[in-house]
């Protein structure tokens, strides 16, 4: 599971300075991602839910299946719609890739004209429920291309959404369907509202500002893989009239690395306080993975969860003057070959 890659890179206390700003926010909660066998749900702090399912791990007598999903999306509240879309890559990533539609097989039917990446009609849509809740593989073919998508853990996944959406019992359910009325679903929360307040560009004179910020770093566990202050391509930039900000590499793994940041006063003493970045599930990352500073105050990170790249974690935050809010998070929590993951939302906020 791609969640546990970032399993070093966590802390959860709320780190305060007399002297600067706190450098940190509450961890978020309400983004959870669940595996349950070939499929996985993932919802999201407003109760939209998404669950993908994939190929067969691993396939059947050491072949290595074609790599093909399916997402289910669906927002909260009654009545809401089912978005459905098949996402089937080309083969060796082939330039330019190959052209035409898909045929999806479901026992002895088959819904033909399938566009990778597109909604499916409501008519399909409603054959694709009605096999979920009884076949056991969904097969996908173009000519001699003929993928299979497990059903293994379809059930459980799909249970996870309606509880998180309560809709257990009601007739919108996607399984248990009972006799509460549709108006029992759950509806969907507010998106907090979040504008990043836009950074400084740093000047020539707060670069003399790294090292002596740099040396007053207490706790210098970020040190380990990168010792050297000049090997780890040390940045600063400008916080406010009174404060900047200082980065460096803070560890390296073999195809990305990760970097942390200190917020400090511009004079001395300067009191560097470490910045904790906001993560979803009451996780916060104090080094994420290729984080990028933005002059519009919003920072980004994206953690592969392997060489491929074929599974990634992604967020976005936003500076509000104090610390960093965390605006986005999406995850691709299972490595099953799609090009850059299936990505799904966990954390996802609104301008006011």
């Amino acid at each position: 599971m791609l969640r546990s890659c970032l399993a070093l890179l966590l802390g959860c206390s709320l780190i305060v300075n007399p002297v600067v700003h706190a450098a940190a926010s509450v961890a978020k909660s309400g983004g959870r991602l669940f595996q349950f066998k070939d499929w996985e749900v993932a919802c999201d702090n407003v109760r939209r839910c998404q669950a993908a399912g994939y190929q067969q791990e691993g396939g059947m007598e050491g072949v290595v299946p074609e790599p093909v999903a399916v997402l289910l999306t669906r927002e909260a509240g009654p009545g809401a719609t089912i978005d459905i879309r098949f996402i089937v890559p080309d083969p060796d990533n082939r330039q330019p890739p190959r052209s035409g539609p898909w045929t999806v097989h479901m026992g002895e039917t088959r819904l033909q004209g399938v566009v990778s990446e597109q909604a499916l009609p409501a008519k399909s849509v409603q054959s694709l429920m009605v096999w979920l809740s009884k076949g056991d593989n969904i097969r996908v073919s173009r000519g001699q291309d003929v993928r299979h998508i497990s059903l293994s853990g379809s059930h459980a996944a799909l249970l996870k959404m309606d509880d998180v959406q309560g809709r257990v019992g009601t007739p919108g359910a996607f399984l248990r369907k009972g006799d509460k009325p549709e108006s029992a679903a759950l509806p969907p929360l507010p998106a907090p509202e979040l504008r990043a307040k836009p950074l400084m560009a740093a000047t020539r004179a707060d670069t003399t500002l790294i090292k002596p910020i740099l040396a007053a770093v207490k706790k210098r566990g970020c040190w380990d893989d990168v010792a050297k202050d000049a090997d780890a391509d040390p940045g600063i930039i400008r916080v406010s009239a009174t404060e900047v900000m200082v980065t460096r590499l803070c560890w390296q793994a073999a195809y990305q690395s990760g970097r942390a940041a200190w917020l400090a006063s511009s004079t001395a003493p300067h009191n560097p306080v470490p910045v904790v970045f906001p993560g979803v599930d009451g996780l916060d990352l104090e080094s994420p993975s290729e984080l990028n500073l933005n002059p519009d105050g919003t920072a980004f990170s994206a953690m592969k969860g392997r060489g491929i790249g074929d599974c990634w974690e992604t967020h976005e935050w936003a500076w509000t003057g104090q610390y960093f809010e965390l605006a986005k998070s999406q995850a691709s929590g299972m490595c099953r070959q799609i090009p850059g993951g299936v990505s799904l939302r966990l954390w996802t906020t609104k301008k006011p």
